[in-house]
């Protein structure tokens, strides 16, 4: 076509009809912008055939031409003498035209030719690239387009906040510099990918994990790839700390299991199979009570349905059975599993195996039952004897006898007092601790059994403060021994104080009662062991006090066998409270 221009400007009129040939629609107009020649084609342009627009004058023959940008451009070409190039759209017949004018010594030579398909492709392209970045743009996940040697020509925003580059800089990186080598080689093919995690090197430095899947399109007759990626590292890191916790549950010790809200079993660790003698095909889908023993009533497993159905984790011991019949026992813990809604979605149980030390105890509960009944016996005969000693040498003078003969039964009694502890001890263990209950007054019992203490005891004065309303109806001889126990231990662990304070409050359905002494106080850390069997308190010095440590687990055993409660407050150094609550018997 060009060599066509070239010619045309050399032409004379007459050698001007060669454009017939030509598939656009050319015209040529003097300087007059009178139309001298056109060729077939011109009806597509002006809509008329050329007999019509013949030594026309094309502004003010032809039609909507005067102010037109056809006639404003013509005007420029032949008064600057310079060749121009437009397009212009024709809107009564929604029509697009290129169109190009060459001025030659007799006027202008113009070829015009219709390109509205192309520019309609043009505006669609223009409309999809559109379409393309306000998708892009909005999305959450990194978008990327690379060209077929993998260098990327387009990244979008989420690309360039998650990752730190910028566009403009970064086109042209080709992708191989961001992505973990060792991840890159494990790829087939990086033109295809589809859910394939790898790392990328953020602009800091930092290293994040992509979910990517990548695909190929033709664009403008050119091959690009797309990546559509997600940064998936916290969730790989989720998912390491929970293969980390599954490791941890297939290995440990401890059963666990996983129940639907019905109880169905959903899960069960190695621990369980071993513990159980059941294998996991056995429980899946069966119901916990496969391993009942049948030791406990409906009303403990009741119990515990109610506390876990709100929410609550439920701790016990339990017995349990296993497959070949034999009875185990578990610290039990049941805890509800809730989803962000707060919702219960399942349950896990998690039982320690306690039975060697259940029977451990047993057998040591069954010596100290055993010990304590064998002792009785000779120690009631010591001490009757040294009683019978005291009365035959009261009156003969003889000091030292008597200083000793006083010596012996104060140690008989200790003996006496620590068999009857172990006593209680057994029967507390076996049940058999017997409550002989009877109405009385705990206000009148507390206020003799301190000028008891005042009577024995001169380091420490007994305030008491407050008085019970209502007769209590317990055994008064266990609460007597609970009330004695704890003056003696207000006493006994306050060896630089003098005093041992007694609250008595009366509240609407029980009487508290509270004793406080101003001694070594109890660490935090040991509140909650501090009613266990044998447990002892040891002061700031690392001295152990006397005693087994038995005094406060039989208190505590007696308050709780009278639907009452016990507690402990304490500041280490300073002070301890115990606490005992009773409920009124009218």
């Amino acid at each position: 076509m060009t060599e066509i221009f070239k010619s045309i400007i050399s032409l004379s009129t007459d050698e001007i009809s060669i454009l017939d040939n030509i598939d656009e629609a050319v015209f040529v107009i003097n300087k007059n912008f009178k139309i001298i020649y056109v060729n077939r084609k011109i009806k597509d342009f002006l809509g008329v055939d050329k007999e019509f627009v013949l030594n026309k004058n094309f502004i003010k023959n032809i039609e909507g031409m005067k102010n037109s940008i056809f006639c404003k451009k013509f005007k420029i070409a032949i008064f600057e003498g310079k060749p121009i190039k437009f397009a212009a759209r024709d809107k009564a017949r929604n029509k697009w035209f290129g169109v190009k004018a060459y001025p030659f010594q007799k006027g202008l030579a113009i070829f015009v030719s219709d390109i509205t398909k192309r520019k309609n492709i043009d505006n669609k392209i223009k409309e999809n690239e559109k379409r393309f970045r306000l998708i892009t743009e909005k999305a959450k996940d990194l978008i990327s387009i690379t060209d077929k040697h993998g260098n990327y020509v387009y990244i979008n925003p989420s690309f360039e906040k998650t990752l730190g580059y910028k566009l403009d800089k970064f086109v042209g990186t080709n992708l191989k510099n961001i992505i973990n080598s060792t991840d890159f080689n494990r790829l087939d093919d990086w033109r295809k990918m589809e859910d394939f995690q790898y790392r990328v090197k953020r602009i800091d430095g930092d290293w994040i994990w992509l979910e990517s899947n990548r695909f190929k399109i033709k664009w403008q007759n050119k091959t690009f790839y797309v990546g559509i990626g997600r940064d998936v590292t916290e969730k790989r890191i989720a998912r390491e700390e929970l293969q980390k916790l599954y490791s941890a549950v297939e290995q440990t010790l401890d059963g666990i299991f996983i129940t639907t809200l019905n109880g169905q079993i959903l899960y069960v660790n190695p621990a369980f199979e071993k513990i159980t003698g059941y294998a996991e095909k056995e429980v899946l889908g069966k119901n916990p009570s496969i391993i009942n023993s049948g030791k406990h009533k409906k009303s403990f497993f009741t119990k515990m349905w109610r506390i876990i159905g709100k929410g609550k984790t439920y701790r016990g011991q339990v017995i349990n059975k296993k497959k070949n019949g034999e009875l185990f026992y578990t610290d039990h813990t049941i805890a509800p599993v809730k989803d962000e809604n707060g919702n219960i979605t399942y349950f896990v149980g998690i039982w320690k195996d306690i039975t060697s030390h259940i029977e451990e105890e047993r057998r040591k509960d069954e010596f100290i039952s055993i010990a304590s009944h064998e002792l009785k016996t000779p120690i009631t005969t010591v001490k009757v004897f040294t009683q019978l000693l005291q009365k035959m040498f009261k009156d003969s003078g003889n000091k030292e006898v008597n200083k000793y003969l006083d010596r012996m039964g104060y140690q008989v009694d200790k003996l006496t007092n620590l068999v009857s502890d172990l006593l209680d001890v057994s029967k507390l263990q076996t049940g058999k601790l017997e409550l002989r209950k009877e109405k009385f007054d705990i206000g009148k019992l507390i206020k003799e059994i301190a000028e008891n203490f005042e009577a024995t005891d001169n380091t420490h004065k007994i305030f008491i403060k407050g008085k019970s309303l209502k007769m209590i109806k317990a055994d008064k001889d266990r609460i007597e021994q609970v009330v004695i126990n704890l003056i003696s231990n207000a006493i006994k662990y306050s060896p630089d104080s003098d005093r041992v304070e007694i609250k008595i409050k009366s509240e609407k359905n029980v009487i508290i009662i509270s004793v406080k002494d101003f001694g070594v106080g109890i660490a935090q850390e040991y509140l909650n062991k501090i009613f266990g069997r044998f447990y002892r308190v040891y002061d700031t010095r690392d001295k152990t006090f006397p005693g087994l440590g038995m005094g406060l687990y039989i208190s505590y055993e007696i308050i709780e066998r009278h639907k009452g409660k016990m507690w402990v407050e304490s500041r280490k150094g300073e002070w301890s409270t115990f606490y005992f609550s009773l409920p009124y018997f009218v």
